[in-house]
């Protein structure tokens, strides 16, 4: 009842709408550290945490998994190679980019990350790694990592900002995956993006309560 006088209250002074809009602000640039990540230029929550530059969506999912026993290969180092290495058995990160390479190798304690600058070379680096539980692919030439990916494994696939390679996700889904869709905002910037989640033979180990 209290709930609904104040609602009639807010609804004849017009003020809902705006109060709406100010605590939607406050969830997006507050509680999920957005304004944060924006000033810092950094993919962090709002403790100021590494987390995978992905859609909030996948990175809320992303944390109701227990990826203790998995191990992750990334093609593009970054924040999330930091998340990774604390959250999962393993990672492994291929960078094409020399300053961001020295940047992330500083930080990391247990995580592999290795330079390739070669792009025709650098889609083959997963080949030469062992069994593989996830793969996230944001970084350079993502439709020739994509094709390489499903050689190696037949569990998970992330592609980021997937709406700019709808060929890749065709390829994949004709390849057996299964392709669930996160929509929404990212840390940083300021616009909607994709990130798909192609799942095979993956079966999800949630954390518990």
């Amino acid at each position: 009842m209290r709930e609904f006088l104040l609602n009639t209250v807010l609804a004849k002074l017009q003020l809902r709408a705006p109060l709406t809009a100010l605590r939607s602000f406050k969830v997006l640039e507050h509680d999920y550290g957005h304004f944060r990540s924006a000033r810092k230029w950094q993919s962090v929550d709002r403790h100021n945490n590494p987390i995978p530059w992905l859609t909030y969506p996948a990175i809320d999912y992303l944390n109701t998994l227990d990826l203790s026993e998995c191990r992750i290969f990334e093609y593009g180092a970054g924040n999330s190679t930091l998340y990774w290495e604390k959250v999962a058995k393993s990672v492994v990160s291929i960078e094409s980019n020399p300053k961001w390479f020295k940047k992330i190798s500083r930080q990391l304690t247990s995580g592999e990350i290795y330079l390739q600058e070669d792009l025709e070379q650098y889609p083959d680096e997963i080949l030469e790694r062992g069994t593989l539980d996830i793969v996230l692919i944001d970084g350079a030439v993502r439709p020739e990592c994509v094709k390489q990916a499903v050689k190696k494994t037949k569990s998970l696939i992330i592609l980021d900002n997937s709406q700019e390679f709808p060929e890749s996700r065709e390829f994949l889904r004709s390849q057996g995956f299964k392709e669930i869709v996160f929509t929404g905002f990212t840390p940083i910037v300021n616009f909607i993006s994709i990130t798909s989640f192609f799942i095979g033979d993956f079966i999800p180990k949630f954390k518990k309560d």
